[in-house]
């Protein structure tokens, strides 16, 4: 044994999940991690995605809500649509040429493009 070094025998799974660990990190794996430390390094990935998957989770709970007050405020818009459409009626007899309904609006704010009254349409279209 040479001096200063100190030689450690690696389980054989031990072995094998350092390297799949490496390959997933885009990392040599005959010599991840280089300071030779496996189960800290092991323990670290582990500790790091698992806050970022708390961070992902966070994130994607403020946008779902965001989208569902979209859709929310959309669907109120909807509804002011259809006033607007039976005000119309009532006042000059007929009905506006294009006319959306709530379930259209709130398509709208759930994706990018949608069919509305026949043609693809984006929700700035409207």
């Amino acid at each position: 044994m040479a001096e200063g070094h100190i030689t450690v025998k690696i389980d054989p799974s031990m072995e094998e999940l350092r390297k799949s660990i490496a390959e997933i990190l885009g990392e040599p794996p005959e010599t991840w991690p280089d300071h030779g430390n496996v189960p800290l390094a092991v323990a670290s990935v582990v500790a790091l995605l698992h806050a970022g998957c708390g961070r992902l989770e966070i994130e994607s709970d403020r946008l779902r809500g965001l989208a569902e007050r979209a859709a929310d405020m959309l669907t109120a818009y909807g509804e002011l649509i259809r006033r607007d459409g039976a005000s119309h009626v009532e006042e000059h007899h007929y009905l506006p040429e294009v006319e959306h309904t709530a379930s259209e609006l709130r398509q709208c704010a759930m994706g990018p493009n949608v069919l509305v009254a026949g043609a693809d349409r984006r929700p700035a279209d409207l």
